[in-house]
């Protein structure tokens, strides 16, 4: 905790929660700390305002970690005398209701850890999965957004239940309390990952799911650095962003976190990251002539660590062309496969993806085609009728296009409304959820590697890969030339490392000796595990030599410079 920014203002409080929600008073001197407990997680009221339970760090740091320590502890002693008390329930949505209440009068940022859907107290909600909805359009109730969640509900407690969410995270927002929420998913059980993303996405904060118990070796390792990211990556509160345009054009649809307000081209945050990306769609009011200049200004209004109320101001500006030859060969090919993938990810969450024409997938395809058609009659029509001309700018377009359809986001389940089983699903509404809101805001570089992603050779690299090389002054480790992601390119006594952005997939040949194995990765081969922690690099097996234990710690720094690159920390998965 040492590490949290802004200095001596900075205050930490601890809760917890099972059927209830527990505030922890710390005192000095004293053993045990003082446990106020909200009983009522139906209608949960915070119990006490935000002096009495979270303190300075500068001075309670000792007691923070202490008490930090000891939750299992108290939770064990807590939850004996609760006669209602199982694991499988949990008020995660009351928890945060009582934290927003808690911090209304001073504002800050709530992190949840939980391993359970909000089925129990305030916000409640049955288990609405079912094997009938996959493959079908009610398969987007799973992990729709607010709107089209509540238009496919029919049941009036549902659709009580729902509006909760929508009402809590419009006070998160009213009070700058930003939400990230952290869920374990341990088993394969559906969670209402969509509706917790009602509530990080509108306040500014991110859904971090983790795969598997947050007790493996390989999540207790990630859970700490995507806290550490959580926390160190913050960088501004109250935050009012506003877009002003020159004449001619204006701002049109926004897709991003936090709330939109069109009539004003503003998007109203309660925290802000330093990797948050949005993206603002521009409209002609009116023709622009030629060589005519085009402002474009963003105005973010914000507070920052330090509690000083500053502006940052960016502004931009262009040069108006009618000449088609010109605006492709300027086309930013990256910038324009973002802006194409998050505006078929909005749709995705207001239509189904089997929706033809205007359905996200349709409409992506029937983009690209007008991108190159134009090109083709507007630029290249002397070309022969026959011949495949594609502008320099653009050629990998159709390429990212195939990635933007076989991506989770937008991958289509077999099926029509006829029921499907829930094993033979390609993409899980779980798994949907997440890749949906986090490609949301994602950069531009990250986006591209999701979409298209990296493979490495790790078998084969050079002599200079996994060692430090100065880069602009500062130190860091040199990443192998990545290769084309193809299956051709595999053999099999290779290893090769595919980062997608989302997880690590080390791909382990069948040809690929035992002893390498052992003596790389530290590991029997017999286990084949399903994940590498790379934590502890020693071997089980025969003796490691030096020219193994270098290479061991070349893979190691290699994939440590891909994580601390990344905004969500990736886990590594194993392809034996």
């Amino acid at each position: 905790m040492s590490d949290l920014p802004g200095g001596a203002d900075t205050r930490v409080g601890i809760f917890t929660f099972d059927t209830r929600i527990q505030f922890y008073v710390i005192r000095r001197y004293v053993t045990d700390p003082l446990k106020i407990m909200v009983v009522d997680s139906d209608d949960p009221v915070a119990p006490m305002p935000p002096k009495d339970w979270i303190f300075p760090l500068v001075t309670h740091q000792d007691l923070l970690d202490d008490t930090l320590t000891r939750i299992p502890e108290l939770m064990t002693e807590l939850q004996q005398t609760n006669d209602k008390h199982t694991y499988e329930r949990a008020c995660p949505i009351a928890a945060i209701l009582v934290a927003q209440q808690a911090l209304e009068s001073v504002g800050g940022r709530v992190v949840i850890l939980t391993t359970t859907r909000p089925n129990y107290g305030y916000g409640k909600m049955k288990n609405r999965e079912g094997t009938s909805l996959y493959g079908g359009e009610n398969e987007i109730c799973l992990y729709g957004s607010y709107e089209r969640m509540m238009l496919e509900t029919k049941s009036a407690e549902e659709k009580e239940n729902l509006s909760k969410y929508r009402a809590l995270s419009d006070a998160c927002l009213k009070s700058n309390v930003c939400v990230d929420i952290f869920i374990s998913l341990e088993v394969d059980e559906f969670k209402e990952l969509g509706l917790f993303a009602e509530i990080t996405g509108r306040t500014g904060g991110v859904l971090h799911p983790i795969t598997g118990s947050m007790t493996l070796e390989q999540n207790v390792f990630r859970l700490e650095q995507e806290l550490l990211q959580c926390t160190l990556g913050t960088r501004a509160s109250e935050v009012l962003m506003k877009l002003r345009c020159s004449y001619g054009i204006r701002a049109g649809s926004y897709i991003g976190k936090g709330v939109y307000k069109d009539y004003e081209a503003e998007v109203e945050l309660a925290g802000m990251d330093k990797e948050d990306t949005s993206l603002w769609e521009l409209k002609f009011d009116t023709s622009i002539k030629d060589n005519d200049k085009v402002f474009i200004q963003l105005a973010v209004l914000y507070t920052g660590l330090d509690k000083k109320r500053l502006i940052r101001v960016h502004n931009l500006v262009y040069w108006a062309s009618s000449d088609n030859g010109t605006v492709y060969r300027y086309a930013d090919l990256d910038a324009v496969t973002t802006a194409l993938f998050k505006q078929a990810i909005d749709k995705a969450l207001s239509i189904p993806l089997s929706t033809k024409r205007e359905g996200p997938r349709d409409w992506l395809d029937n983009s690209v085609v007008e991108l190159l058609l134009k090109y083709r009659t507007l630029v290249s029509s002397t070309s022969p009728r026959g011949q495949l001309i594609l502008p320099e700018s653009m050629k990998l377009i159709p390429l990212y296009a195939l990635g933007m359809l076989k991506h989770p986001c937008l991958l289509e389940n077999a099926g029509s409304s006829a029921s499907v089983p829930a094993m033979r699903c390609a993409v899980k509404a779980n798994e949907r959820v997440c890749c949906l809101h986090r490609c949301r805001s994602l950069p531009i570089r990250e986006t591209i590697n999701c979409i298209y992603p990296r493979l490495f050779a790790l078998h084969s690299l050079d002599s200079e890969d996994g060692y430090p090389e100065e880069i602009a002054g500062e130190s860091r480790i040199k990443i192998p030339r990545a290769t084309a992601p193809t299956s051709e390119l595999l053999d099999s006594d290779g290893v090769y490392l595919l980062d997608d952005g989302l997880s690590f997939w080390l791909f382990i040949g069948r040809l690929v000796s035992n002893e390498v194995i052992a003596e790389w990765f530290g590991i029997n081969p017999t286990d084949r595990p399903y994940t590498i922690s790379f934590i502890t690099p020693s071997p089980t097996a025969a003796a490691v030599t030096n020219s193994a234990a270098m290479q061991c710690s070349r893979i190691i720094a290699i994939i440590d410079e891909l994580r601390d690159s990344t905004i969500q920390k990736p886990e590594i998965r194993v392809i034996w």
